[in-house]
């Protein structure tokens, strides 16, 4: 893709090994390789790579693009998707959005021309209109809308809104005796709608100069013509730290667009976007890490919305993870989810429980979704969720239950409902999550002691390393050691607690098993960040038959399956308890019970049982 957007004064000469870097910027660099492969790292690494065959490689995809420029506009977009199509992801953690989910996306929220049949398995030769009524109008088929993309890679969100808006725009034109003939159009008559679209209609944010210059390939190839793509250097920054800043300066009109003819602030029609989800933090094992990144697309939404006017209206599109929604999203605000569940500004709302549905051959913990915003909109949503190949819709409040996040199942809705007569509000303050201790309950993280990897125990005990320590069972098979007192830096009440530990990490988040076991914890034991613990509190201790107990009633699948309403990813924090009813732990507990107790119909218990496996 580097190659591909590589701007390039000598073609003879072209890209080769010894001078492929000169051509990026270290913040391209940074966006489009692998992390863990700096210049001078892939600069060690040439001798590996045969030049011969590298520069014909970049050769080639050069001139395929160059050779598109001459077709008139369909016939390019199916030959510039052809190349982009090769490209691969650099890493797991940066998606290049695939052309399949642009047409998916923006044909679901904003419509226009989709190149995919309805079910977006194939591709066609001539794409079909998908007309959404109003918002369809104002983005795409009013005379002179204004679309723009934040954070473009490769352009094809912007390729699909100019297409759309291309066609309608031939047909302004024609009634305008601009263009001859509607049904055979010339080259030349394609050319010049399409490149007055560019120019006057789709603007493009970008955060690197090399992400600008692929946009901008993709749209107009080799040509001559001005495009409305704008490098914003540290636009992360810009959208963290000044985002007022930020927002008048997109609407400044030719201050900020030069090639753009507008003076006056501008109004956008409508704000796409597949936004940066996290900022990704190196480790000591790997390049990058997600699961310790800051989440970034909040900001990105923030921004988004910030833009958007209420009259005439801008309709907002965006694609990002779906943890948000639960309030599982590692660096997104309770507050910032709470806004945006209760602004009632969401027209639609598209859920993908397993991302894979979506983008296929990606793993994206806790799924993702897009979403169509309209500032003012005050109403309810259409939510649509995606579950195992079937589509189940419900209109409403997103947050239905008012429980402060979205519940992505609709079974599920019904069975929350059912506790809820039995025990009121439970899930606001009286849930089972309130046994469950912090992630951290033992552990100082900032100094990695009781960690999951720490290894300051001992493997057996002695006068002074008498308190047991369940830990990582990849330290030590038997999954314990020994500590002194000395050694905790905190949680020295739970000590002589009767408990009950469960593993931190347990699924995947979208899996049959939910958790991983549960086992008891006897007094005088303690546990690395490996596990939680379950009945941490002295003010509420529990006996031992009372921790046998809560072992039987998380082993049901009544349990695990109000627990999965929360958790989509495989952390199992104390918050993802928060809709499991608590019990009566002076006896056992089985799924026959449960289900009585809550009068579930025969259709929620087949359900739960089909969604949940048994656990020993």
């Amino acid at each position: 893709m580097l190659i591909y957007g590589a701007d390039v004064k000598d073609e003879e000469t072209g890209i080769t090994l010894d001078n492929f870097t000169s051509f990026i910027d270290k913040d391209s660099w940074a966006e489009f390789m692998p992390p863990g492969i700096s210049m001078q790292k892939f600069y060690s690494l040439r001798k590996y790579y045969d030049p011969d065959v590298f520069n014909a490689c970049g050769k080639r995809i050069r001139a395929k693009a160059a050779a598109a420029d001459a077709l008139p506009p369909l016939e390019r977009i199916h030959r510039i998707e052809d190349i982009l199509s090769t490209f691969k992801n650099p890493d797991k953690e940066t998606v290049i959005t695939p052309w399949r989910v642009v047409n998916m996306h923006l044909s679901d929220t904003i419509g226009g021309y989709d190149f995919y049949d309805e079910d977006h398995q194939f591709q066609l030769d001539e794409p079909r209109y998908v007309d959404r009524g109003k918002v369809t109008y104002c983005a795409i088929e009013k005379e002179d809308p204004k679309v723009l993309e934040i954070n473009s890679k490769s352009g094809r969100y912007p390729l699909y809104m100019a297409y759309s808006i291309f066609r309608e725009k031939l047909k302004q034109w024609a009634d305008a005796d601009l263009v001859k003939d509607i049904e055979n159009p010339t080259l030349e008559e394609q050319l010049a709608v399409w490149d007055d679209v560019v120019q006057n209609n789709i603007f493009v944010l970008c955060k690197t100069p090399m992400a600008a210059r692929i946009t901008k390939r993709t749209l107009v190839g080799y040509r001559n013509v001005p495009v409305l793509t704008k490098y914003v250097p540290n636009l992360l920054d810009e959208v963290e730290k000044n985002k007022e800043g930020l927002v008048k300066k997109i609407k400044q009109g030719r201050a900020f667009w030069h090639a753009t003819k507008e003076n006056s602030m501008i109004h956008f029609d409508a704000i796409v976007s597949n936004p940066p989800y996290h900022e990704s933090q190196a480790t000591e094992n790997t390049a990058s890490n997600s699961a310790l990144a800051g989440a970034l697309y909040p900001g990105f939404i923030d921004l988004a919305e910030a833009l958007a006017d209420k009259v005439p209206p801008t309709y907002v599109s965006m694609i990002t993870e779906s943890r948000w929604m639960t309030k599982a999203g590692r660096g997104v605000s309770d507050d910032w989810v709470e806004s945006q569940l209760h602004c009632n500004n969401f027209i639609q709302m598209h859920d993908f429980l397993d991302a894979e549905e979506c983008f296929r051959g990606v793993q994206i913990k806790g799924g993702v979704s897009y979403f169509l915003y309209k500032p003012g909109h005050k109403s309810t949503c259409k939510y649509i969720l995606h579950q195992n190949g079937k589509v189940l819709e419900r209109t409403g409040p997103l947050d239905s239950t008012g429980a402060g996040i979205v519940i992505r199942d609709a079974m599920a809705s019904h069975i929350i409902e059912k506790v809820s007569r039995i025990e009121g509000r439970y899930f606001e303050n009286k849930s089972f999550m309130n046994l469950v201790g912090p992630s951290t309950w033992f552990c100082d993280c900032s100094k990695g002691i009781l960690d999951t990897n720490w290894d300051g125990y001992v493997k057996k005990e002695d006068e002074e390393h008498n308190i047991k320590y369940y830990l990582n069972k990849s330290l030590e098979e038997c999954g314990f050691g020994w500590i002194k007192r000395s050694d905790m830096p905190k949680g020295f009440e739970t000590i002589p607690l009767h408990k009950v530990y469960i593993p931190k990490a347990g699924g995947s988040g979208i899996d049959k098993t939910v958790l991983g076991t549960p086992f008891y914890g006897e007094p005088n034991s303690v546990c690395s960040r490996t596990y939680i613990c379950i009945g941490y509190n002295p003010e509420n201790p529990l006996t031992k038959e009372q921790c046998d107990n809560v072992i039987s009633y998380i082993k049901t699948r009544f349990f695990r399956f109000m627990v999965s309403i929360k958790k989509k990813t495989q952390d199992a924090f104390a918050q993802v308890y928060q809709f499991v009813p608590m019990q009566d732990f002076n006896q056992k507990w089985d799924d026959e019970q449960l289900f009585e107790k809550y009068g579930l119909s025969q259709d929620e218990i087949d359900y739960i049982k089909q969604t949940i496996k048994e656990m020993d």
